[in-house]
């Protein structure tokens, strides 16, 4: 008897990208997560709004929300001067 072929239904999660850019020691949450931005400054999210916060020792954290549209990339920029 042969095996018969099984059809798995794919469900694909609409993700878009946010390119941070920020200093390498400064650390980057979205929705209260951590994200390692060591390999790769693009994170993909869902649309809609998420909270962000930038940490860096000696500086004052920076909280925002922001809105990730259908079909962006949004960019944020935080660095602190040289």
């Amino acid at each position: 008897m042969k095996d018969k072929l099984k059809i798995i239904p794919v469900v694909l999660l609409e993700q878009y990208n946010l390119k941070v850019n920020k200093d390498d020691d400064a650390e980057f949450y979205v929705d209260s997560a951590y994200y390692d931005l060591s390999d790769s400054n693009i994170v993909k999210l869902k649309p809609g709004v998420h909270k962000i916060k930038f940490k860096k020792s000696g500086f004052k954290d920076i909280e925002a929300n922001i809105k990730v549209k259908k079909g962006e990339t949004a960019t944020i920029n935080v660095k602190t001067s040289s």
